[in-house]
């Protein structure tokens, strides 16, 4: 983050995700979708964008999986994809991370869901701490700048 922008958002990631998102750093990897950005650049964006407030682009940046009734998250970008929920406004728990183009492939979008939906009701998440609306403005606030 530049000097002059301030935390507005918290993301919190579970060990799978750091690991996920450390080999991303340590090793760029190119882009697989022409994108502008590398894989690296556009993490840094998204959490850039997602951490000072700014609005994400629901749909390419941000949305609620389907079927929306399961409170399961995806933060994204053109390459990489980030699942989780919040557990209170403006505060994402990100538990896995993956490749769009291996998720689309293989057809991992449910099995993700399902296994979120899991490891939080075990956690006990479900009844302490899981914004179960479905509206944005539920699970984010846009910063007034």
């Amino acid at each position: 983050m530049g000097d002059k922008e301030e935390t507005w958002r918290t993301i919190h990631a579970s060990r799978a995700l750091q690991a996920f998102l450390a080999d991303i750093q340590v090793n760029d990897p190119p882009t697989k979708w022409e994108a502008d950005l590398t894989p690296n650049e556009q993490l840094y964006e998204l959490f850039r964008v997602f951490i000072t407030g700014e609005a994400l682009r629901t749909g390419e940046q941000f949305h609620v999986m389907r079927p929306t009734d399961e409170a399961v998250r995806e933060l994204k970008t053109p390459d990489l994809r980030i699942f989780g929920w919040f557990i209170a406004k403006d505060q994402f728990a990100g538990i896995f991370g993956d490749w769009a183009d291996s998720i689309k492939e293989h057809r991992l979008y449910a099995g993700y869901r399902d296994e979120i939906t899991r490891r939080r009701l075990k956690c006990g998440a479900d009844d302490t701490c899981c914004v179960w609306e479905t509206e944005e403005n539920a699970v984010i606030s846009i910063r007034n700048r």
